[in-house]
């Protein structure tokens, strides 16, 4: 092995010398401009991370620049920002893309403003609930969360999502709303956060929210009904391997012998290995490839057109299959056992607000509702409102599986102009920016209107009140692009869901039940959708009925007996 390589990880020897790193799948498509994975010969150990201004000329110009490492930033029409890993300046020479390069080393520009007077705070800038004065490590979170737990035990409680992480990590959220044991039929707002590992604000801008809510029960009049009519789900890190990898390496690697491109500051996607070795080094998994967890959802998962690949070293590769990874899992299970009548995602960067689609042009039936809601929220925080496809394609995105699978009000909004930005100076600006938008969907979450409510009371034989759960079920399929591997054939097929959840009357059996439309939203013509409604009470006959809702309806079962 020659000499400079020594420094450099098996995971950049990986990316760099093949296994598809530049490769485009549907050459034809592209006028034969599809590349080969450039040679490890073309990668020195003095290249840096850089950002490049890309400008889309055409549908193929998209179609490549899906190899690239897309930032999120939009900055100005017809431009993407991309980071360049090294090598890919010289692809996009090589494909006759036109870009600019704006920053020749990204390590050192953040190093400069974590560590220079640019991460002084704002003397005009309000605390920020939950403000600290560095980003927080994992165990922070998980400690914040537990000591919000135990300090106010009638108005929050932490839970353990049923699913490791691949490297072994408990993943942690927290469950805020007024008389939270309670297992009423409130509305539920979901918030999750670093999907992708660098995107440190997206784990902040959810646990600030909890501060909020917590410190505002019972102070302020708008947290205190909000809280009283409906529940919230915060799951700030929602991928721990890759947020530590990221949190946890220096961005400065000049003590450590590594190539400054090698940082792993900037590392995106979760820790998927070829071999699930592990190794005490900065790299837990020095040859882990990754699956962006954001490409893993099953709607539209692997979509013909694009929008994720196939490739293990690409930083939007999907996975093997829809819900391969387990922290798609893990989330896939928060909204399937609960109403989740609202969504929010936090990504970084852009300042961006995004709502369905982000696969196609194609508008969803409730696109002049979530683009009235988003016009609300950008009136204040100044980001744009987009519909998700005017970024770029994507599919097997956690924002379109939740509104294809429930019909939720469901967004993305990509925070700042950096992944990781200097703490002082940003982060608690942009929660203060960003906390009406916060609650503005909250209050759309919990608003009848954007959902639907199944009521009536229970009764037995006699015709006395009888408390009683009431459960929910349906099954459920999203569409996903399985492609031919040469044995199998590919295709459009079905990935199945099942939605469960129930709640508990009153001891009165009276219940109000706020639940999402029974018709998923892109389900075509007159097809119909319902909810098979189970009423039941220990030691009587449970009845079922088939129920179907649409956004905004109030249906009364009436008086229900059980025998």
């Amino acid at each position: 092995m020659p000499a400079r390589m020594s420094a450099i990880s098996r995971r950049d020897f990986i990316r760099y010398t093949g296994a598809g790193a530049g490769a485009l799948a549907g050459a034809s498509l592209l006028g034969g401009r599809a590349l080969a994975a450039p040679a490890f010969t073309g990668v020195h150990a003095t290249d840096t991370l850089k950002l490049a201004n890309v400008r889309i000329r055409s549908i193929e110009d998209e179609l490549l620049l899906g190899a690239f490492d897309d930032t999120h930033a939009i900055p100005g029409p017809g431009l993407v920002e991309v980071l360049l890993w090294p090598g890919d300046q010289a692809r996009l020479e090589a494909l006759g893309l036109d870009f600019e390069i704006t920053v020749e080393d990204l390590v050192a520009r953040d190093l400069a403003a974590q560590r220079g007077a640019a991460d002084a705070r704002p003397a005009s800038v309000a605390v920020a609930p939950g403000e600290r004065t560095a980003y927080r490590r994992l165990p922070d979170y998980n400690a914040d969360m537990e000591a919000l737990a135990q300090q106010h035990p009638d108005l929050a409680r932490t839970f353990v999502l049923p699913e490791t992480s691949l490297e072994g990590r408990l993943i942690y959220g927290i469950e805020i709303a007024a008389n939270v044991t309670r297992g009423d039929g409130r509305p539920v707002f979901h918030m999750d956060g670093c999907h992708h590992s660098r995107e440190w604000p997206a784990a902040e801008m959810p646990m600030m929210f909890a501060f909020d809510l917590i410190e505002g029960y019972g102070v302020d009049e708008r947290t205190t009904d909000l809280l009283d009519r409906a529940r919230v789900i915060i799951v700030p890190v929602m991928n721990p391997d890759g947020f530590m990898e990221s949190r946890e390496a220096p961005v400065d690697n000049s003590a450590t012998g590594l190539a400054p491109f090698v940082s792993m500051a900037y590392w995106r996607k979760n820790r998927r290995s070829f071999t699930n070795v592990t190794a005490p080094v900065i790299m837990k998994n020095p040859d882990a490839y990754g699956v962006d967890p954001n490409r893993n959802y099953a709607y539209q998962w692997g979509d013909n057109s694009g929008g994720s690949s196939s490739q293990q070293t690409s930083e939007t590769h999907r996975g093997a299959a829809p819900f391969s990874e387990p922290e798609a899992r893990n989330i896939r299970g928060l909204v399937m056992a609960r109403q989740t009548t609202g969504m929010l995602t936090h990504h970084t960067y852009g300042r961006l607000v995004m709502r369905p689609w982000g696969w196609t042009w194609d508008e969803t039936p409730d696109n002049e509702l979530q683009f009235e809601i988003g016009a609300e929220i950008t009136a204040v925080n100044k980001y744009q409102n987009i519909q998700a496809r005017g970024l770029y394609l994507t599919s097997g995105g956690s924002r379109d599986w939740t509104y294809g699978a429930t019909g939720c009000i469901t967004y993305t909004f990509e925070h700042g102009t950096q992944f990781h930005p200097a703490y002082l100076s940003t982060i608690p600006g942009m929660y203060n920016l960003n906390r009406e938008p916060f609650f503005t969907l909250f209050r759309e979450a919990a608003d009848p209107s954007n959902h639907a409510i199944l009521s009536g009371n229970v009764v037995d034989a006699s015709g006395s009140p009888l408390a009683a759960t009431i459960s929910i079920h349906k099954e459920m399929t999203s569409p996903a692009w399985f492609h031919g591997n040469g044995t199998a054939p590919g295709g459009v097929t079905e990935t199945a869901d099942t939605l469960d959840t129930s709640m508990d009357s009153e001891p009165d059996g009276t219940f109000a039940y706020h639940v999402n439309p029974s018709r998923r939203p892109w389900l075509e013509g007159a097809e119909e959708e319902a909810y098979e409604v189970t009423i039941a009470a220990e030691g009587k006959q449970p009845v079922t009925q088939t129920i179907a809702v649409s956004r905004g309806d109030t249906v009364n079962l009436g008086q229900i007996q059980l025998t």
